[in-house]
This record gives C-alpha cells, structure tokens and sequence, in this order.
C-alpha cells in the first residue's frame, strides 16, 4: 500500500501509545483499504492524498480504540463503565473528509429561496 507507512506514523501519534501492535498493524491496513474502496472509480488514494491520509488516520485510531476496549470511567463498587464515545465521531470525520472523493455521496453546494 503506498500510504502505509505515512498512515501508519500518523495514527501513532493520535494515538499516543500502542499497546498491542499487531491489533494496531491490522486496523491501520484495514483503514486504508476500507477508505481506498470507498473511492470513486478512476480515484486513487494519490489523488486525494491529503484527505486520505489523515482519514485513514482516524479510522485507524477510532478502530484501534474500540477494539483495546479502552475505558473512560470504570467504578468497581458499583460496577459502572463508561466507554469514550469518541470513536464513531471519528469515524463520520474520517468518511466526511474523503466524501467529494467517494461513491454514492450526496453533497449540496448551496441553496437558494
């Protein structure tokens, strides 16, 4: 894949630290195919490189995030988790970043009364 490694150092640093790499490795190539198929035909991730990469990014950090499990809030008495809400926020970024790039997306350049 020839953004991996731009992908790969940028979901790192969102992301802080990596604790499991090979879960990380896995999401992050996951990311960028996932995006590279949403791309209209005839679109390369090189034609939209400065969209792709950070979007890659953020699927990469909102997948690695749900996948560790990684707890907001926990309280062992009670037993209450809160888990961070983030990542599908991330997510939604990520496609809206890379929409006028993709198939099937609808968007509205302006609108008159």
């Amino acid at each position: 894949m020839e953004y991996y490694s731009e992908i790969e150092t940028g979901s790192r640093e969102m992301l802080g630290t990596v604790e499991n790499e090979n879960v990380f490795q896995i999401i992050c190539m996951a990311a960028a195919e996932e995006l590279e198929q949403r791309l209209r035909k005839g679109i390369t991730p090189g034609n939209c490189r400065y969209s792709f990469i950070p979007a890659a990014c953020l699927l990469t950090v909102a997948g690695y995030r749900k996948a560790m499990n990684e707890v907001e809030r926990f309280d062992a008495g009670g037993v209450s988790m809160t888990f961070r809400e983030g990542a599908d926020a991330l997510v939604q970024l990520a496609y809206r970043m890379i929409s006028p790039w993709s198939k099937g997306e609808i968007g509205f350049r302006g609108v008159r009364a």
